[in-house]
């Protein structure tokens, strides 16, 4: 089959802010091969598309600050896992929300890619504690470079865990209210909606519903928003929540155990480890410690409620780590057993 290769310039000036008239190509399954869309933008609503068939490991061609990011394209996805052990170091985001930006200046400060987005982490595992897309303005650049990732470290001993978060889910299925007017845009030139975009067809799209919610890595339980009194009541262990949320993303049919997930006290909106939220009190320290002890865990990190910085709570056994990455771009870092904040532009600090 013939092969080709695009190159599409996604300028980063020296304080790295992309180019808002560069877009990404839309990438869709086509048998064992890709349809790849690419796109120039004449206006804000006015878009040219130019259709191109990739093969399997075929790659695409971001130019970044006159870097080539290259990314292969791969029709298996890597298999997500619901718990693993590792002496390696671990780095934990949330929110990123298409901030490309922010996400590429973590990464690249604090060694875990090159300057042309490859990764450099060996053994080491990048937690992705959900909400990379909506808001945003560079939600598949911000994808596509966590797609190549997800391969590159698998091959090299490492891992990217990808946990979902609600907004992940919201823009699979069609709940658009966060979406960035760029992606509205870009819809109604191809005269569909946003959620068609990455529908199960596209790359990105099937991509999101392969991933996983929850995460127990050591004795750190990850999710994206918290966990209630009331999931570890209605006995939910790390795999069911997992496999039925796959089942609701890949559009089984939808049952209590699934709806209960989806709702206030499930894993994607939960806000009772980190404040009172409407009518959810906040937990007990008495709740939050049965909570770990179900799950064995000794600590959990979430995203999902805002903080200045990431910070502990309930006795050092909390960390909150969505921050706002337009102001304030963090991460946190477990090394040797110890836990560091990581910057975009310094070195890392102790988490006191």
């Amino acid at each position: 089959m013939k092969k080709y290769l695009f190159i599409a310039y996604l300028i980063i000036m020296t304080s790295l802010t992309l180019n808002c008239e560069s877009i990404a190509p839309l990438i869709f399954f086509n048998n064992q091969d890709f349809t790849v869309e690419y796109i120039e933008a004449v206006n804000d609503s006015i878009f040219n598309f130019q259709q191109k068939v990739l093969s399997n490991q075929d790659s695409i061609t971001l130019n970044i600050q006159n870097n080539n990011f290259v990314i292969p394209l791969n029709n298996e996805f890597i298999t997500p896992i619901d718990s693993i052990n590792t002496n390696e170091d671990i780095i934990i985001l949330s929110d990123i929300e298409g901030n490309f930006n922010a996400l590429y200046s973590l990464l690249y400060n604090n060694k875990i890619i090159d300057k042309t987005g490859n990764w450099i982490f060996e053994k080491g595992h990048l937690i992705l504690a959900g909400d990379m897309v909506d808001r945003g303005e560079f939600v598949d650049e911000t994808l596509l470079l966590l797609y190549k990732l997800d391969y590159q470290a698998f091959n090299n001993g490492g891992r990217v865990h990808y946990l979902l978060g609600n907004h992940d889910i919201m823009l699979i299925k069609g709940d658009l209210r966060y979406t960035h007017k760029k992606y509205h845009s870009l819809a109604n030139a191809k005269n569909t909606s946003v959620d068609n975009l990455y529908n199960k067809d596209s790359l990105l799209g099937k991509w999101i519903r392969s991933k996983h919610s929850i995460l127990k890595i050591n004795d750190f339980l990850v999710v994206h928003a918290g966990i209630s009194k009331e999931l570890i009541n209605n006995n939910y262990s790390l795999n069911e929540i997992n496999q039925l949320v796959l089942q609701y993303n890949n559009d089984n049919p939808i049952n209590d155990r699934i709806n209960f997930l989806l709702k206030s006290y499930g894993p994607f909106w939960f806000r009772g480890m980190m404040r009172d939220y409407k009518d959810i009190p906040k937990l007990t320290q008495n709740d939050f410690t049965k909570i770990l002890t179900y799950f064995n865990a000794n600590k959990i990190i979430v995203g999902h409620t805002v903080v200045d910085n990431i910070s502990y709570s309930y006795q050092q056994k909390l960390i909150g780590v969505d921050v706002n990455h337009y102001e304030n771009s963090q991460g946190l870092l477990i090394k040797n057993n110890k836990l560091y904040i990581i910057y975009p532009d310094k070195e890392k600090t102790v988490l006191n």
